[in-house]
């Protein structure tokens, strides 16, 4: 996996070094700099347009191995608020063991080709529980009641900042409807034994058992441009 040697700056545009290889970068660029000016300093003063095109030339050396080793920068001012998206999972229980979970494979669009819970972004004038019984009943066919928030999870595409959302997952014990096969949704049954984590997004499996077997979590995932995490931060909280 893709390891960030730069993260993009909070505040304003540019990036700050987070591993050894970058800082070994940044302490390069200012030795570079530092040492030109103390070691040749007649040179400088006989030709002081050379000396800057040199700094020219090594700082757009620092830029280029930020930009290729770093997070997509862009201009910021403070974070930016994360789109909100419902992510919801049918579940069978017996003796209050859940035993059975509803995954639905995407046919069209973000993450096609991949079995998840069924959702989608919220809409202006709606709460994000509300998001969660109206995608549900587009992509499934299914009307959900007492939704029981499970996780919040991060996720942050440093390749893509449009893709960044904060997800709001629940399970639903309770719903009228058989699911059914829609143009965005193919839903199926899995035991919770059984569950595809190989053919869902890879961050799946560092907490959808955990939920499964009735813990909440909050989480936060960074993903590379293979769509694979590259950062994780998984906790299992009291409360959501």
């Amino acid at each position: 996996m893709k390891k960030f040697w730069f993260k993009a700056k909070r505040y304003g545009c540019g990036w700050y070094p987070v591993t050894w290889e970058g800082w070994l970068s940044i302490a390069v660029y200012a030795l570079l700099l530092i040492g030109t000016g103390s070691f040749f300093p007649e040179y400088i003063e006989r030709w002081p347009l050379g000396y800057f095109a040199w700094v020219l030339i090594i700082t757009a050396a620092l830029i280029y191995v930020s930009y290729k080793t770093g997070e997509k920068a862009c201009w910021r001012w403070g974070e930016d608020k994360l789109r909100q998206v419902s992510l919801v999972f049918l579940i069978k229980k017996n003796n209050d063991k859940i035993i059975e979970v509803c995954l639905a494979m995407k046919k069209r669009g973000f993450g096609v080709n991949r079995w998840n819970g069924v959702g989608g972004k919220m809409e202006l004038d709606e709460t994000i529980e509300e998001t969660a019984i109206r995608e549900t009943q587009e992509e499934i066919c299914v009307d959900v009641t007492n939704l029981t928030k499970v996780a919040i999870i991060d996720f942050y595409f440093p390749h893509n900042p449009g893709f960044n959302q904060q997800v709001h997952a629940y399970l639903a014990e309770n719903w009228e409807g058989n699911p059914m096969e829609t143009e965005e949704m193919k839903p199926e049954w899995f035991a919770t034994g059984n569950i595809p984590y190989q053919e869902m997004w890879s961050d799946d499996e560092f907490w959808l058992p955990q939920v499964l077997a009735g813990q909440k979590v909050r989480a936060k995932f960074t993903f590379s441009e293979q769509e694979s995490p590259i950062e994780q931060d998984v906790k299992i909280v009291d409360q959501l």
